[in-house]
């Protein structure tokens, strides 16, 4: 089952089709990560590969920690699509030589609140 891959698979392609709207930068990485899945994918010799257990694995941690504020306190944290692209990238890759993650850092910059969850009153 490849359910983390595929979901973050779409979001890049919907990312770089302009259904979603994103930065350069942003469509840039969503490029390189297709690139990266098809090489994974169809050249044995390509030094990494995606593991659906480590990428799951974060997602279900995240969703054991609560909101401390707001209207959601207490509620599990579900991560958004933009979010989990950029954390499952950096466990989902894996090094085949070791197994080790592949990147190790990440940096986002986000305005404040970015993940808010609007109610309709």
């Amino acid at each position: 089952m490849m359910k983390q891959y595929e979901e973050i698979k779409g979001y890049a392609r919907k990312c770089i089709s302009g259904e979603f709207i994103s930065c350069k930068k942003h469509r840039w990485a969503c490029m390189r990560f297709l690139r990266d899945a098809e090489k994974a994918e169809t050249d044995p010799d390509y030094p990494y590969y995606w593991s659906e257990e480590s990428a799951q694995n974060i997602v279900d941690w995240f969703a054991l920690l609560r909101h401390s504020k707001g209207v959601l306190a207490g509620e599990p944290i579900h991560l958004t699509e933009w979010q989990r692209f950029r954390i499952c990238q950096l466990y989902g890759w894996r090094r085949k030589k070791d197994g080790r993650r592949r990147f190790k850092k990440s940096f986002t910059e986000v305005a404040r609140k970015n993940a808010r969850i609007w109610r309709l009153v």
